[in-house]
């Protein structure tokens, strides 16, 4: 089996807006639609859908507890 992958540039928009010489946004959710703004390529179909999705894990842990929440989580 043979399985080819490219890289699509808004896997790393913001990135990418800052290569390009662009204002990076100060929420990466938000680089997406400011990248295709800037280049005039379309958003490839599945991480625009994704965008438009509310988001529902909002917690932020921190390095020093995943484990423990990992835990936590597996045994509830």
């Amino acid at each position: 089996m043979l399985v080819v992958s490219t890289a699509s540039a808004y896997k790393f928009a913001a990135d990418v807006l800052r290569s390009l010489g662009k204002e990076v946004p100060e929420k990466d959710i938000d680089a997406p639609m400011l990248l295709r703004d800037a280049t005039g390529v379309e958003i490839p179909t599945p991480l625009l859908q994704a965008l438009s999705k509310k988001a529902v894990h909002l917690d932020v842990i921190d390095k020093e507890d995943q484990a423990t929440r990992v835990i936590d989580f597996a045994l509830s």
